[in-house]
């Protein structure tokens, strides 16, 4: 009988002193009169390994078919029936091997965590790893796959109409390394609960998409400019179309329908990120409203602290050309509305 450490379980696909490993065919459990831990070979031998206290793991081949009995005393295992086969010295040799199951899925190694609340583009972002992974999970290091190109993409869009964009050469398709394709500085556009992302392999399409995407939400990014919601022309609401820097004097918003000569526009100011996404104001805001041709009452607008949308709405009334223009103005944001 002889004195050993604690049991380390050997994984399927490894040599040990030439015997090539099967599957598990028992596990360990740290009690007393355990089962020891080993792998089958294809020619009917059993190995298992344990610390040898004075260094070093010792690989150990039974006589006979299992089970074995082990006892523990303490933090020491007893075994018996059983002959050193090979002894790694300080550093568990040979390395365990990638196992031989052909490529077969993908999974993320790294994502956003469930739940996580993240800020939209601009201000927030996250990275991703996708590993290309064999049919029992493994990472296929080498060989077939292991250099695919990945893509990464939206699964589940909760905006709706979220963007996702990455900063890392390639975008949102990256070559695997190793069989692991890492993605960083990933944003998604627009505020939503319960995104979640999807991956694909370009090359072996078969592939399956990771089975463990997380849920996560995208919330507004930091203050960014002015917008407008609740669009009317006269009494009918209407859709607006934007050009321009959001926040600059560039950025102009076109209602989809004219209200016609002497006509009105109606709207509520919104304060947004770079992404539209309603932002709540920090302290009381008051929004300048000038008109470019007609009139605008009133002369100003407010939102609240805790609120992203002014309290009341504007009317502007257009002229006898059906012009009218409204620039509204907050610090140095800036937006405007036209017919």
């Amino acid at each position: 009988m002889q004195k050993r450490t604690r049991v380390i379980v050997l994984t399927a696909s490894m040599t040990v002193a030439g015997i090539a490993l099967g599957a598990t065919i028992a596990s360990a459990a740290n009690s007393s009169s355990s089962k020891v831990p080993a792998l089958q070979s294809t020619s009917g031998r059993y190995v298992f390994a344990c610390v040898n206290p004075e260094g070093g793991i010792d690989y150990l081949e039974f006589r006979a078919p299992l089970p074995h009995q082990c006892w523990f005393a303490g933090e020491s295992l007893w075994y018996w029936d059983a002959v050193p086969l090979a002894q790694s010295g300080t550093t568990p040799t040979p390395t365990p091997t990638v196992s031989s199951a052909s490529s077969a899925k993908l999974a993320f190694t790294a994502q956003p965590s469930s739940g996580q609340n993240i800020q939209a583009t601009g201000t927030g972002s996250f990275n991703v790893s996708v590993a290309i992974e064999d049919s029992n999970g493994n990472t296929v290091t080498s060989g077939t796959g292991s250099a695919d190109p990945v893509t990464l993409a939206i699964g589940t869009n909760a905006g709706p109409g979220g963007v996702l964009s990455c900063t890392n050469s390639g975008g949102l398709t990256v070559t695997a390394s190793a069989g692991v394709a890492n993605f960083t500085g990933c944003a998604i556009t627009k505020a939503g609960t319960g995104y979640t992302l999807t991956a694909s392999d370009t090359t072996n399409t078969s592939y399956t998409a990771p089975a463990n995407a997380n849920s996560f939400n995208i919330t507004a990014g930091s203050a960014a400019g002015l917008f407008f919601s609740s669009v009317k022309a006269g009494s009918t609401a209407t859709t607006i179309t934007c050009t321009g820097t959001v926040g600059s004097s560039t950025f102009t918003c076109t209602l989809a329908t004219n209200p016609g000569d002497s006509g009105t526009m109606t709207a509520n100011v919104v304060l947004v990120d770079q992404n539209l996404n309603p932002v709540d104001a920090s302290s009381l805001l008051t929004v300048s409203l000038a008109m470019g041709n007609g009139s605008v009452s009133p002369s100003s607008v407010t939102i609240a602290s805790g609120s992203s949308t002014s309290s009341a709405s504007f009317t502007e009334t257009l002229n006898g050309s059906g012009q009218g223009t409204v620039t509204a103005s907050e610090g140095s944001f800036q937006a405007m509305l036209v017919p």
